[in-house]
């Protein structure tokens, strides 16, 4: 899997360059340089510099560019990261903007295999890129496990069907009574579970990003949903990193977590000392006992 195709799989943003760039980061002054350092049991110290750049990438595109539709490059500036271990640069990436997102393309490369990536955010809701993500699980016939973990918000729906209205895709869900109606109209909850579940399937090997996805979702179903998630990252072999600001949600992820005895489970802190941040992690029992003391795991 080269790096181009990587960004690829990331989830589009039909921004303009400058503006994907102070979106994704919240206008963070990137004049400055971005570290994040660790201190290995190897006595390996490893560090990634993220920084703006205005240098002329390479762009490196398949043989078969029919693969990439409606690449346009945009003009300004874009990001170069760097990772270093022991001080040794390791592997350099330029990230592109362009019209549909981010083109990532490799500098220079260790022999480590990027895997496939995405990232969904209440922002990067497509229309076209859910339409693709679907088509691309009816092919593999995966469609149950997206019909499972719906039903868990809407036990009505029996099919998800792929139609067409002036032009552009609607994903629809057809009913028990046999009535046809946009998965929009459902709910933004549904909405924002059918976007994860699809992502998932089709992000196998690979790594799903999901930044505050609960804000849509009722809270007596955030177990079922997370219950249904680990299932699904299992099944793929998808390593999902979820970010959140929800204690209520926090909760309920470890409760899900120790019901189903889900091993493959770490609740990650960064936490302020000093003039530093320091990482702090739990296992579920671990953070199902923080809570009982009422410590502060936020």
């Amino acid at each position: 899997m080269t790096a181009l195709n990587h960004a690829i799989q990331l989830r589009k943003l039909a921004l303009n360059g400058e503006e994907l760039i102070d979106r994704q980061f919240h206008k963070t002054e990137l004049e400055e340089k971005i570290y994040i350092t660790a201190k290995m049991q190897e006595k390996q110290n490893i560090s990634i510099e993220m920084k703006r750049t205005t240098s002329n990438f390479p762009i490196q595109l398949p043989k078969n560019s029919n693969q990439i539709p409606n690449i346009n490059i945009t003009e300004g500036k874009g990001l170069l990261l760097q990772a270093k271990i022991n001080n040794i640069l390791t592997d350099e990436i330029f990230y592109t903007p362009a019209t549909s997102g981010y083109l990532i393309n490799p500098g220079h490369q260790s022999n480590i295999t990027i895997p496939p990536g995405a990232m969904v955010t209440p922002m990067t809701t497509s229309p076209n890129d859910d339409a693709s993500r679907f088509s691309m699980v009816k092919k593999n016939k995966n469609t149950s496990d997206l019909l499972n973990i719906l039903k868990i918000l809407n036990e009505k729906i029996v099919d998800i069907e792929l139609l067409f209205a002036a032009n552009s895709p609607i994903l629809n869900a057809r009913l028990e009574d046999d009535s046809i109606i946009p998965i929009a109209l459902l709910g933004n909850g549904l909405q924002t579970i059918l976007s994860i579940t699809m992502v998932i399937i089709t992000t196998p090997n690979g790594v799903v990003l999901l930044d505050e996805f609960e804000s849509a979702i009722h809270y007596s179903k955030l177990a079922d949903i997370w219950k249904s998630i680990a299932y699904i990252a299992k099944k793929y072999n998808t390593q999902i990193f979820a970010a959140t600001h929800s204690l209520e949600n926090i909760k309920y992820c470890a409760n899900a977590m120790n019901e189903i005895n889900f091993e493959d489970f770490q609740f990650i802190r960064l936490q302020l000392k000093k003039d530093s941040h320091i990482v702090v992690q739990y296992n579920a029992n671990e953070l199902n006992d923080a809570f009982f003391s009422k410590m502060e795991i936020r």
